[in-house]
This record gives C-alpha cells, structure tokens and sequence, in this order.
C-alpha cells in the first residue's frame, strides 16, 4: 500500500490517524500503528454503554418517539427496554444505523407495529433503501 511504501520517508513528527472498516482490517496488519477498534462490542462492553446512553437521551428528549415505542400489553419501562436492547443487537456499534433509525421514528416514517420490532429496518442498507425509494 502507499503507506507501507511510504511511512519510512515520513518525518518522526508526523502522527497519522489511518481508518478502515473492521471487515478489512487485515490490510493494517503489516502497518507499524497502535491499533483501536471502535466497533467491536464484544471486546469493548463501554460502546453498548454509549448506544444505550445514546438511545435513552432521545427517547426522553423525545415526544414523537416515547409516543411511537407505546405498546398496549407492555409498560413503557418495558417496551424502551426491548428497543433498547434490539437496536444495541442490531447497530452492533454502528451509531449511525441508531440515530437513522430513532429518526424515522421521530418523524414518523416508521411505525413499531409490535414488540418484535420486526417492520424497523434490520440493517443501515434497509434503512438506506427506506430513505432514498
């Protein structure tokens, strides 16, 4: 890669920040960087934490959402609970697939039909095909 090829001719001032998705993470494996992964959930239990802290915040800052997550057969407590836990599952440290999917709903673009959550998108592509079709 350019960097290989190139990282000893770099000053030894000059940091580099260098991201690639997880799924292509083997193509840093030759390169001498200290490495971070900010997706893997079950090597880093704190980033279901900040989903979670995430999701709890708009929900209460959110009328249109705390009213759209209603279920007649669960409590409130209950139902934030199970999306909660469904969106955490699903995002797998993916905010942006959270946020889209917290602002359909804010919107009212989609409507949780049951507790199963099972007409909400199930990946960022669904979700890309919901806003651009």
């Amino acid at each position: 890669s350019f960097i290989a090829r190139h990282l000893p001719d770099f000053p030894p001032w000059l940091k580099i920040v260098c991201t690639v998705r997880s799924a292509m993470v083997d193509i840093t494996r030759n390169l001498p960087f200290h490495q971070i992964c900010l997706d893997n959930t079950d090597l880093d239990e704190r980033l279901n934490k900040d989903l979670s802290d995430y999701i709890s915040s708009r929900v209460n800052s959110s009328s249109h959402i705390s009213t759209n997550i209603w279920h007649k057969k669960m409590s409130d407590t209950a139902m934030m609970e199970k999306l909660n836990n469904f969106l955490i599952i699903k995002a797998k440290g993916c905010f942006l697939y959270v946020k889209l999917i917290l602002d359909f709903i804010e919107r009212g673009t989609l409507n949780i039909k049951s507790s199963s959550f099972k007409s909400l998108p199930q990946t960022l592509s669904e979700i890309y095909h919901l806003a651009f079709n």
